[in-house]
């Protein structure tokens, strides 16, 4: 064996010997500390597991709601696609659906077809309103024999109080 050798070998043997842990004391807190650490990195494990899962969760409930507002949005366009249908934009289509943009008789009614249910009058009444005989609206704040009272809805004074539309022969 060489001199080179024989040196190669003192030299490890000497680093093996300096990089031998050196043994900690061993006390009664010593292992107390060391559990404390354990229950800490577990403690710490499970809490970014468990925020994992809630992440899991909020992606799915995330594409959830995705997936509604995509159903949403293409019925929204799917009704102003049925609306323009009755004209240029909504306000025309609303002129053509209530009477080729007529607005004395919304729904083609004279004001011998009104006619109201005794429920409602009885609701009117309750309710301290009244019926306009040209467009149909409820009207509120209208006293029971109030008549030709305008109508806050067409604008014609043509709202009766509930207890004169009883008296008229109003009521079907």
């Amino acid at each position: 064996m060489s001199a080179l050798d024989r040196l190669t070998q003192e030299a490890e043997a000497g680093l093996a010997k300096m990089t031998k842990p050196v043994p900690r004391p061993k006390h009664d807190f010593t292992a107390i500390g060391e559990q404390i650490a354990a229950t800490l990195l577990k403690a710490a494990e499970d809490q970014v597991v468990e925020a994992q899962n809630l992440l899991d969760s909020v992606k799915v409930l995330a594409e959830g709601i995705g997936a509604q507002l995509e159903d949403h949005a293409r019925m929204l366009n799917d009704m102003n696609e049925r609306m323009r249908a009755f004209g240029k934009d909504v306000v025309e289509a609303h002129h053509k659906y209530l009477g080729n943009g007529k607005h004395e008789k919304p729904l083609a009614m004279t004001d011998k077809e009104l006619m109201f249910t005794i429920e409602q009058i009885k609701h009117a009444d309750d309710e301290q309103a009244g019926y306009c005989l040209h467009c149909g609206n409820m009207q509120y704040n209208c006293e029971p024999d109030a008549r030709n009272r305008k109508c806050e809805a067409c604008g014609e004074r043509r709202v009766f109080g509930a207890q004169e539309l009883v008296i008229m022969g109003r009521v079907k």
